[in-house]
């Protein structure tokens, strides 16, 4: 191999590494803003961050998981056509190359269960280990998805011309603490498939289902 073809080869090879470090992440906002933020001062307070400690990039590993998230605190209970979701919500979902560091702080082993994906009352403690992690100068956390029943990120398959689940397994949430402006963000598209599988998944708040079952 000569030395251009050499050259070559290592270019194409450093790529490939460099495209294998990036992950396709997910997360739906308003239609009307980008979809990252680039500063924590109007950022609302989340389950990994108070006010004025953003900003914090919220991101799912599954589209599923994204939109479970809107569902979830909107209260939507019931299946919804294209049509009336576009009549109540003007939102996007994203896919995003996210390059995620090498040391991701895993907040299942430092936050209990029922707190990771507890209601609101939970974000204290969420929020204090989310704090505890970045003064170790992490600067990204995972943890099951809060919005997601659990192995509910299954997605489809497709079979015999129907759709059937795919296999079970945990949803997941990343949340990368700063700004990030070289981040490609894709569009893809702005109505989730509601229907009774997809809100079969989601786990609402408990005063939600509360009401759900009434």
């Amino acid at each position: 191999m000569t030395q251009s073809e050499l050259v070559s080869s290592r270019g194409i090879w450093l790529a490939l590494v460099q495209l294998e470090m990036k992950q396709i992440l997910f997360r739906q906002s308003d239609a009307n803003y980008p979809p990252l933020w680039e500063d924590g001062a109007f950022q609302r307070a989340a389950r990994w961050h108070g006010n004025g400690q953003g900003p914090a990039q919220y991101f799912a590993d599954t589209p599923d998981g994204a939109w479970a998230e809107l569902l979830r605190h909107e209260e939507i209970l019931e299946p919804l056509s294209a049509e009336e979701f576009a009549d109540r919500f003007n939102r996007t979902l994203w896919a995003v190359e996210v390059d995620l560091p090498d040391q991701i702080c895993d907040m299942e082993k430092r936050v209990s269960g029922g707190e990771l994906i507890g209601d609101e009352l939970s974000y204290n403690v969420c929020q204090k280990a989310a704090i505890e992690a970045r003064e170790e100068n992490y600067i990204a956390i995972m943890a099951p998805s809060a919005a997601l029943v659990e192995e509910g990120a299954n997605g489809v398959c497709v079979g015999n011309g129907v759709l059937n689940s795919g296999p079970a397994r945990q949803g997941r949430v990343f949340v990368v603490f700063r700004a990030m402006p070289e981040t490609i963000c894709w569009p893809c598209g702005g109505t989730p498939i509601l229907n009774e599988r997809m809100i079969s998944r989601v786990r609402y708040f408990t005063s939600t289902k509360a009401r759900r079952l009434l």
